[in-house]
C-alpha cells in the first residue's frame, strides 16, 4: 500500500486505501469486459466536504471496510485516496482539480457548496471522469449535465417525516408533552447548514406530518447550529434562558446538534427527578442510541451511513473498473440516483 494517510476518526487512518467493488448493473460488453480483465489496478479519489462531521466519517469508514474485504477476494488493486476539504470549497475545487489531472478513474464528491456542482460536473465530463455525489445532492439542472454523473443519498423529506412519526407515535401511546395544557405542542428547531437540502426538507416535513396529523404546534425559535453539537448547545442555552419552561420538544436535523441540545438541557437541570424534554434527532450515531436507552432522547432517525458507504463504493468501482465487484452484490441503479432507506429509532426498537 502506498501514499499518506490522513486521520479521520480515532478508528480510521483512510487515505491510498488499496481496494475494489461495484453496483448491480448491465452485463459488460465485450470491449468493457476485455479492458476490466487488463487492468491490475484502479484509482478511486472520495473528496469529502469536512472530515469533522461524524456522520461523513462513518461513511469513510464503511467505503474503508469494503474496500479492505474486496481487495482481499480480488486480484485487482485499487487505490482510494480520501481527501478532506475541510468546509473550504475553493480547497474542495482544487483537490478535485488534481484528481482529474492525475486520471484517477473515478471521483466521489460529498460537495460543500451545491451551487458550484456545474463547474465539477463539466471538468470530470470534459476529463471523461465518472463521478458519484453523495450526501450533499446537486440540483436536477447540474445532475443531468452529464449522463455519467450520479448521486447516492437518503431522502431528507423521509426522514424529516420520521421524525414528526417519532412524537406522533409517543402522543398516541398517551405521553404528555403539552406540559401548559394548551393544546399546542411549543418547539424549538435546531437546523443544520443553511440552504442544505437535508436542513429545509427535514425542518418542513417534520412539523407537516404533526400538523397534517391534527397536532398543534408552535414554533418560538428555529436556528442554525451547522451540524455541530458545540454551536447547538450554545443555541438551546440562549432559549433555555429566553423561554424557560415553555420549550416543550427539541427537534434537530441530526443527532450531533441533539446531543448538543441535551448537553444544554443537563446543565439546566433536565433529566434529574423525572425532569424532561423530548429531543429528536437524525442519523443514529452511537452516543445517540445510548442517549435512548438512557431517557435523555425520545428517538432518532437512522441515516444509514454503512449501506451508503457501501453503495459508494461499489458504485465507484463499478465505474472505474468496469467490472462487478465480489463484495458489494446487492444494489441495482435507478438510472442516476440510488436512494437508502431510513429507520426510527426509539427506545423500543433499539437492538
Amino acid at each position: 500500500m502506498r501514499g499518506s494517510f490522513i486521520k479521520l476518526s480515532s478508528r480510521a487512518l483512510i487515505s491510498f486505501i488499496s481496494v475494489m467493488s461495484l453496483w448491480g448493473c448491465a452485463p459488460l460488453s465485450g470491449a468493457d469486459a476485455s479492458l476490466a480483465a487488463s487492468k491490475t489496478q484502479v484509482r478511486l479519489g472520495v473528496v469529502l466536504y469536512n472530515a469533522a462531521d461524524p456522520f461523513v466519517v462513518n461513511i469513510c469508514d464503511s467505503i474503508s471496510r469494503y474496500a479492505a474485504e474486496e481487495e482481499e477476494a480480488s486480484n485487482i488493486k485499487i487505490i482510494i485516496d480520501i481527501l478532506d476539504s475541510k468546509n473550504d470549497q475553493t480547497l474542495q475545487n482544487h483537490q478535485i482539480d488534481q484528481l482529474i489531472k492525475q486520471k484517477y478513474d473515478a471521483i466521489a464528491v460529498n460537495i460543500v457548496d451545491r451551487a458550484e456542482a456545474a463547474n465539477i460536473i463539466d471538468k470530470v465530463k470534459e476529463a471523461k471522469i465518472p463521478t458519484v455525489f453523495f450526501n450533499r445532492e446537486p440540483v436536477p439542472q447540474d445532475m443531468n449535465k452529464w449522463n455519467e454523473v450520479y448521486y447516492i443519498g437518503s431522502n431528507a423529506a423521509e426522514s424529516g417525516e420520521m421524525q414528526g412519526q417519532i412524537l406522533l407515535n409517543a402522543i398516541e401511546k398517551g405521553e404528555r408533552f403539552d406540559r401548559n395544557r394548551d393544546g399546542v405542542i411549543q418547539y424549538v428547531m435546531l437546523e443544520g447548514e443553511p440552504g442544505h437540502q437535508d436542513s429545509i426538507l427535514r425542518s418542513y416535513h417534520s412539523i407537516k406530518l404533526l400538523e397534517d396529523a391534527g397536532i398543534k404546534t408552535e414554533n418560538l425559535a428555529m436556528d442554525t447550529a451547522m451540524w455541530k453539537r458545540g454551536e447547538a448547545k450554545g443555541k438551546i442555552l440562549d432559549w433555555m434562558d429566553q423561554f424557560g419552561e415553555r420549550i416543550e420538544v427539541v427537534i434537530s436535523n441530526n443527532d450531533e446538534m441533539a446531543l448538543g441540545a441535551i448537553e444544554a438541557l443537563q446543565a439546566k437541570g433536565y433529566f434529574d427527578n423525572n425532569k424532561t424534554i423530548p429531543v429528536i434527532g437524525v442519523d443514529g450515531l452511537d452516543q445517540a442510541l445510548q442517549a435512548i436507552k438512557q431517557d435523555k432522547m425520545l428517538g432518532t432517525v437512522l441515516n444509514n451511513a454503512d449501506e451508503q458507504g457501501k453503495a459508494i463504493f461499489g458504485k465507484l468501482y463499478s465505474l472505474g473498473a468496469g467490472v462487478q465487484s465480489r463484495v458489494v452484490l446487492d444494489y441495482s441503479a435507478d438510472e442516476k440516483y440510488l436512494w437508502i432507506p431510513h429507520k426510527i429509532i426509539t427506545k423500543e426498537t433499539i437492538n
